[in-house]
Parts: structure tokens; C-alpha cells; sequence
């Protein structure tokens, strides 16, 4: 099960809370005021770099790319 981050607007308090995908974007209770904690945008990113500052991308060439491995993503 994945961690989720929350706010509590009153309290100005972050919290994480682990539960099931489908129950992700539910409100939790804060622990403090007890009032409603909303879920916060992911701050996570993968591969911040030169590109993630602004730079260009590299134009993709034209056709699928295959890495292999059998993924779901390279099955037709």
C-alpha cells in the first residue's frame, strides 16, 4: 500500500497516511483539530535534471521503443 501526504488547512500540519489506492483521494482526520485533511499534490519526480529545469527535450524518433522485459508497455 502506497503512503499518501495530507494538509490540515487549520492546523497547518502535513501528515502522511498509508492506504489502498482507491481510498486515496477520501479526506483524512486530522489528529490535532480533528477537522478534515485534504490530499496534497506528489511532490515526486524522476530523473530531475538539466530537463527538468527548462531545457528542451531531445526530439523522440518516429516508432516504439522497446526495453525489453516483457512489460505491458511494449505488449501490442
Amino acid at each position: 500500500m502506497p503512503y499518501y501526504v495530507y494538509s490540515c488547512p487549520e492546523c497547518e500540519i502535513e501528515l502522511e497516511e498509508r492506504r489502498p489506492m482507491e481510498l486515496a483521494d477520501m479526506p483524512t482526520v486530522c489528529p490535532i483539530c480533528h477537522g478534515f485533511c485534504v490530499r496534497e499534490v506528489s511532490r515526486f519526480s524522476i530523473g530531475a535534471g538539466a530537463r527538468a529545469q527548462g531545457s528542451p527535450a531531445e526530439p523522440q524518433s518516429a516508432g516504439r521503443v522497446w526495453h525489453g522485459g516483457g512489460c505491458s508497455c511494449c505488449r501490442w
